[in-house]
């Protein structure tokens, strides 16, 4: 095949140079990992591919306070495969954070260990307030904060942090151990849940929130939510709308009363009959009511009638 210009030496050279810039962030969640590569650009970034496991690190780790072994080895598992996709993309930075699941056990240094050993990743275990600066710096990267007094909730499986910002700058950040995969076991949401069960369980997140999560001096004009537990949420309520043909949850609004009315009607039902509910992925189906109480929880604490996911 012939050269064509557009393949010239200078722009090979430059091609390759531009590879090299490439990165991959690895997030070791409590409840799934997820691999992201990026292509550095003037004032941002091109994401060039991304893949998600659930491992569900946070599994028994209330009852234990280790992670279970079988989690640990689906974890490394697909580590090697993120490992693989980064290095397939030419990505020459894999930076990888751990939350609160290996924040909390107390075999979390042996799990970064291993994966050190095995893969040859550096895990970094980052704090309940990094993980709250990281989710702000998402949101005003993605939405006009400037000149708002808004609030950001990021759920997780292990914990929830939440950040109170003005005019787009970050005020607080509160930490509680209040993540999806936590609150499910412990408050026995994981199958069918009778109203007396899904009381119990609101008022220990609400609870939970007074304890950590200080009433702001102002009601927030808007909640932003991250996480896995949001975006199901709208996933599920778009596809209950069949007008609604938006290719994407990013930006999609909900109110109070529709957080309110979903959470009671997927506890009515059995694990079997969540999981087939459409929007919603099967393997979420045990911990979704819990993660669904805590945003209505949180969205009442904060006063706060909308969410935007």
């Amino acid at each position: 095949m012939s050269r064509s210009p557009a393949s010239s030496p200078n722009r090979e050279a430059s091609a390759e140079a531009t590879n090299g810039d490439r990165i991959a962030a690895v997030d070791i969640g409590s409840n799934s990992v997820r691999v992201v590569v990026a292509q550095p650009e003037a004032g941002g970034y091109r994401v060039l591919d991304e893949e998600r496991e659930n491992t569900r690190l946070a599994a028994s780790l209330s009852e234990t306070g280790a992670l279970d072994s079988e989690a640990v080895d689906a974890t490394v598992t697909a580590l090697k495969s993120f490992a693989k996709l980064a290095q397939g993309h030419g990505a020459q930075q894999i930076r990888a954070i751990a939350t609160s699941a290996v924040r909390d056990a107390a075999n979390g240094p042996e799990f970064c260990k291993r994966i050190h050993d095995e893969i040859g990743m550096e895990v970094e275990v980052i704090s309940p307030r990094e993980e709250g600066r990281l989710s702000f710096l998402s949101v005003a990267r993605a939405f006009d904060v400037a000149g708002k007094q808004v609030a950001v909730a990021d759920i997780g499986g292990g914990s929830t942090e939440i950040v109170l910002a003005s005019s787009g700058m970050l005020d607080e950040v509160y930490a509680t151990r209040l993540g999806a995969v936590r609150i499910a076991e412990n408050c026995h949401l994981t199958g069918k849940t009778n109203e007396l069960d899904l009381d119990r369980a609101s008022k220990h997140v609400s609870s939970e929130l007074k304890k950590h999560a200080r009433k702001p001096a102002f009601v927030p004009s808007m909640l932003y939510g991250s996480g896995g537990t949001f975006t199901a949420l709208a996933s599920m309520l778009m596809a209950r709308d069949s007008a609604d043909e938006s290719p994407t949850v990013h930006g999609y609004r909900v109110n109070r009363a529709e957080v309110r009315h979903l959470t009671h009607d997927l506890a009515c039902m059995s694990l079997e009959q969540r999981s087939k509910v459409s929007g919603l992925n099967p393997r979420r189906a045990d911990i979704i009511v819990a993660g669904l109480l805590i945003v209505e929880r949180i969205m009442r604490h904060l006063k706060v009638n909308v969410l935007q996911v």
